[in-house]
């Protein structure tokens, strides 16, 4: 194994400019798979997080317009919703709706604390608004049954209120009393805002907001959790018949889309998965072309390493070497290059995506109204970076058996078939298919160090093929200037090779028996 890597060392060595063009091909290729999955996964998971702000399984119905005239009522009526709506939510849809809120907002509304005030929205809701909405509470708490049962003044404010009424220690400002619109009103929680939209509501309880600023049974806008919808086809059944309902209430058209607008998240969550797995298969396949076009290009430079090496291989096979051993150090020639430019390129798209990540990944665009995060965590999973490097390593390697295959043909056909490629002042004979077969059979034990002469009839054209192969090392050494160790060496097969012809003439005019054992061949030159 030690001589293995030494000869591909040695290999690696006389073919510098080769061998770093196949490992910038696999490197190249596994670098840009895991670099765009990682910033592909980088947008998909800025878009989950979007989306995460709500509760998936709920929805939010609110007012519009009508589209058809109906029951004598003309088209383009405004429809505002009311506690009828809400009543008929909760008592006709049991079998899918959970908990029944609604959001009504008072304006300009103005917030104060000795001299320090703030303008936010005055927003009555119901506790489930907190699950809907999925609000994180700082300090305190959010609003409960009990302050919509006694319609408590209470409020919960947002971080930023807080700090702008209590710059030093507004956690404090719990159990303290504010003036909104000349009444006072007791805080009970600061909950931490979503910068991802405009948040400038403060939370008061529903029944508080109608009693106070006289909104008589107006609803403003529904909200409800549901369960038991879990498709697509479901869900759009579940909105006919809930719109449906809502238009008898306001005399409207039962086919009439426009007089409510339903926000259903599960549907634009369905949405979402579709869109999020396009990308995903678009990614792959472009990550995946991007590592076939590495793959063909390490396997055309490992097919084109083989070819140039076909004398080589027929120099081997002709002194004994099988094809196992042939085929053995070509692969682990590969498998060697490939796995660590494979590792290289690894190692490169995880330190790609890592420096995404602690740049651009924590990022957020802050546009005065919102703020964005364009990237989260763009990441790939040490399984698709692994599972991406083993196939460049080893998807070359059938590429690689092909064209060793090719090259035993090749050496084939210069030393076992009829037609010859020649070279200056070497005669090559012209065989039979059972001649061929024959030579074939003997020819290892001929050369070998440990072998017996064959049938002197064999030794003729023995000797034939044996300068054959000789003459393709001479014509090959011969196409370059040599250094002076390789015009030594040309020297020393030369000698050999004169030898060799000499001795095999010579063995063949004696006519001995086939049968006859005799020293070896090497042994007597």
């Amino acid at each position: 194994m030690k001589d293995i890597f030494t000869e591909i060392w040695a290999t690696a060595r006389r073919n510098k400019l080769r061998t770093a063009l196949t490992g910038f091909s696999v490197a190249w290729g596994i670098f840009m798979l895991i670099f765009l999955l990682g910033a592909g996964n980088g947008l998909i998971n800025a878009q989950l997080q979007s989306y995460d702000r709500y509760l998936t399984n709920s929805m939010m119905v609110f007012g519009g317009t009508t589209s058809k005239p109906y029951d004598g009522l003309k088209e383009g009526r405004n429809i505002s919703l009311n506690e009828k709506d809400m009543m008929s939510t909760e008592r006709v849809f049991p079998e899918n709706v959970d908990d029944v809120g609604a959001v009504l907002s008072q304006y300009g509304v103005t917030m104060s604390l000795e001299a320090q005030y703030v303008n936010p929205d005055l927003t009555g809701v119901f506790p489930n608004h907190f699950d809907i909405n999925k609000r994180e509470m700082l300090h305190g708490r959010f609003i409960n049954n009990i302050d919509i049962r006694e319609r408590r003044k209470v409020v919960v404010i947002n971080e930023d209120h807080a700090k702008e009424l209590m710059a030093k220690g507004h956690a404090r400002l719990i159990g303290r009393h504010v003036n909104i619109g000349g009444t006072a009103y007791k805080v009970v929680g600061i909950y931490k805002p979503d910068r991802s939209m405009q948040d400038n509501e403060t939370f008061t309880p529903f029944t508080t907001l109608k009693t106070v600023y006289g909104k008589g049974d107006e609803a403003g806008n529904i909200e409800f959790s549901f369960h038991g919808l879990v498709t697509e086809q479901q869900n759009k059944d579940f909105e006919n018949r809930y719109r449906t309902k809502l238009n008898i209430n306001h005399r409207a058209a039962p086919d009439d889309n426009n007089t409510v607008w339903l926000w259903n998240r599960f549907m634009d969550n369905i949405q979402m998965n579709t869109g999020i797995g396009i990308i995903r298969t678009a990614l792959w396949i472009v990550g995946l072309f991007t590592l076939l076009s590495g793959i063909v290009g390490v396997s055309n430079i490992m097919l084109i390493t083989v070819k140039e090496r076909t004398r080589e291989f027929g120099i081997r096979k002709a002194i004994g070497a099988t094809p196992w051993s042939i085929l053995r150090l070509i692969i682990i020639e590969s498998i060697i290059i490939t796995t660590i430019f494979g590792y290289i390129g690894m190692l490169c798209g995880i330190a790609a995506n890592e420096y995404m990540d602690a740049t651009i990944g924590h990022e957020k665009v802050d546009t005065g109204l919102f703020e964005a995060t364009m990237f989260v965590n763009p990441t790939v999973g040490l399984d698709v970076c692994m599972e991406a490097t083993l196939v460049m390593i080893m998807a070359p390697h059938t590429r690689a058996q092909g064209g060793k295959d090719k090259a035993d043909r090749g050496v084939e056909s210069r030393i076992g078939s009829p037609t010859y490629r020649t070279y200056p002042n070497l005669q090559y004979p012209t065989q039979s298919h059972s001649q061929k077969n024959k030579t074939n059979e003997t020819r290892h034990r001929f050369i070998s160090r440990d072998s017996r002469y064959p049938h002197p009839q064999q030794e003729p054209q023995l000797s034939h093929r044996l300068r054959s192969v000789l003459g393709h090392i001479h014509a090959h050494s011969t196409h370059r200037r040599r250094t002076g160790t390789e015009r030594t060496a040309a020297k020393q097969l030369r000698r050999f090779c004169h030898q060799l012809g000499h001795h095999m003439g010579t063995a063949h005019h004696q006519g001995l028996q086939g049968t006859a054992e005799r020293p070896s061949m090497v042994d007597e030159l």
